[in-house]
């Protein structure tokens, strides 16, 4: 129908077609006799437009049926968003805080992210910017670098922040608001506190 009406238009027809699949809740098709209909408005409003993008591309493959409930949605909620990203960025800020001077370069988006984008595989993405995440709170805690001291400290925070710009960088084509929050915070050589990404909920 689409291409129909691009040629009838005096259109070029499309390319390609990004055809997605059913969104269900609770295993269900939603509909208003089942009450399960999903309100976007209300989770935007509630935990930001973000992070409504994050659990629809993270954990939602384009091509299929993807489930969503308000239980899902808040377990991911917590343990990738405010346990994952934020925990990291607070940390590495806290750390950084201390230094005077970080260094600070230009990044590009990852080749990974970039090739997952060309096939429209978003969920892999998300996968390969949270394993950045995971890495990095890993070396934070095997090296214990809140305990080291002068040149090792700093080739270690050094490091740390690089990454977080790196991450920063990749989430901009997903989670703008937030890539622009911590590019603000970590984007100058001196490195401050700022409010949490994700509070955690209660």
């Amino acid at each position: 129908m689409w291409q129909a009406m691009l040629i009838a238009a005096g259109l070029p027809p499309s390319r390609q077609i990004l055809i997605h699949g059913f969104i269900t809740s609770g295993g269900q098709k939603m509909s208003k006799s089942l009450g399960n209909v999903i309100n976007p408005l209300e989770y935007t409003s509630q935990y930001g437009t973000d992070t409504l993008r994050y659990y629809l591309l993270a954990k939602m493959a384009p091509f299929e049926d993807g489930d969503f409930t308000k239980v899902k949605f808040e377990e991911v909620y917590q343990a990738d968003l405010a346990n994952g990203l934020g925990n990291l960025v607070a940390r590495v800020a806290a750390m950084a805080q201390s230094v005077s001077s970080i260094k600070y370069q230009v990044l590009s988006i990852s080749t990974e992210i970039i090739s997952a984008l060309d096939e429209y595989k978003f969920d892999e993405a998300m996968a390969h910017i949270w394993d950045r995440i995971r890495k990095a709170d890993q070396y934070i805690s095997e090296n214990e670098v809140w305990k080291q001291k002068d040149e090792e400290k700093m080739q270690s925070l050094n490091w740390l922040v690089g990454e977080v710009r790196q991450i920063a960088t990749d989430l901009a084509p997903f989670m703008p608001e937030t890539a622009e929050k911590i590019v603000t915070q970590f984007g100058t050589e001196k490195i401050e506190k700022a409010v949490p990404l994700f509070p955690r909920l209660v």
